[in-house]
């Protein structure tokens, strides 16, 4: 998404994006999107994805809900308030945890070690998991357990009539 302004202010950033008209991912998914629509929408994510990562920068939140959708066509990533230089430490938070989404997360951002643009593609693969079955791939009561799977479980497999797409996935 296109950034218009950025300052700080009393040592906060407030930052004016583009106004855009549409949703975002989740709640495009939620009334349901035709598989030719998801592939352009993430078509357009890799490509402001390889656009970050050719400035060694790592989104570290890639979700639907950080996905705008516009009505017009086309998408946008947005949120980049995690977003780090490649090779740094994942952020945490006031009481020292990790700072994200666990369901999307890679095993090295759950990990706390420095993660590059690999760690926002595994997020993707788990956004088209998601958009492709209605799930997450990895589920759990709390984000632990949600974290814990994400790291030790194998990636889980598509049901047998979206099989052809596991290899992309």
């Amino acid at each position: 998404v296109q950034v218009l302004e950025a300052e700080q202010r009393d040592g906060r950033t407030y930052v004016a994006m583009e106004p855009v008209r549409g949703v975002d991912l989740h709640v495009r998914l939620e009334r349901g999107i035709l598989l030719a629509d998801l592939v352009n929408v993430i078509g357009d994510v890799a490509r402001a994805l390889d656009h970050v990562h050719a400035h060694d920068i790592v989104h570290r939140d890639v979700t639907p809900s950080n996905i705008l959708v516009r009505d017009e066509g086309g998408a946008l990533l947005t949120d980049f308030w995690l977003a780090t230089e490649a090779g740094r430490d994942a952020p945490r938070g006031e009481t020292g945890g990790l700072l994200g989404t666990p369901a999307y997360m890679s095993p090295e951002l759950l990990n706390g070690t420095s993660a590059d643009g690999r760690a926002d593609l595994y997020a993707l693969g788990a956004v088209v998991y998601e958009a492709l079955t209605g799930a997450r791939p990895f589920a759990g009561d709390t984000a632990e357990s949600v974290a814990l799977h994400q790291v030790q479980d194998p990636v889980p497999r598509l049901p047998p009539h979206l099989e052809p797409l596991q290899g992309f996935v």
